[in-house]
C-alpha cells in the first residue's frame, strides 16, 4: 500500500503518550497512529451496525412512542410519566 506524509500538530504530553505507547508496543509512531486510525474506524462500524439493527428491530416501537419530541413550542421535550408530555406551565 502506498504511503503518504502526513504531519501532526501535538501538544507535548499527547506527543509524549504516543511516543511511549509505540515503543511499549514496538512500533514506530507512525504505525502505531496508523493503528489507531484503524481502529477507531473499526469500532465506529461496529457500533453503526448495531445501531441499525436496533432500528430495524424496533424502528416502529421508537416512531410510536408519545411524548418524544417537541412541545407546543416547538421546543425539544423530555417524555414525562408514561411517555406522556406535560404541557408548558403558562406564561407568567
Amino acid at each position: 500500500m502506498a504511503k503518504t506524509h502526513v504531519s501532526l500538530m501535538l501538544e507535548e504530553s499527547a506527543a509524549e503518550m504516543a511516543r511511549q505507547a509505540a515503543r511499549a508496543r514496538r512500533v514506530p509512531v507512525d504505525e502505531y497512529v496508523e493503528r489507531l486510525i484503524r481502529a477507531d474506524e473499526e469500532v465506529r462500524g461496529t457500533f453503526l451496525a448495531g445501531a441499525q439493527k436496533v432500528l430495524d428491530s424496533f424502528g416502529d416501537l421508537i416512531d410510536g412512542i408519545d411524548g418524544i419530541g417537541e412541545d407546543t413550542r416547538g421546543r425539544p421535550s423530555a417524555p414525562g410519566p408514561l411517555g406522556t408530555v406535560s404541557p408548558p406551565p403558562p406564561p407568567s
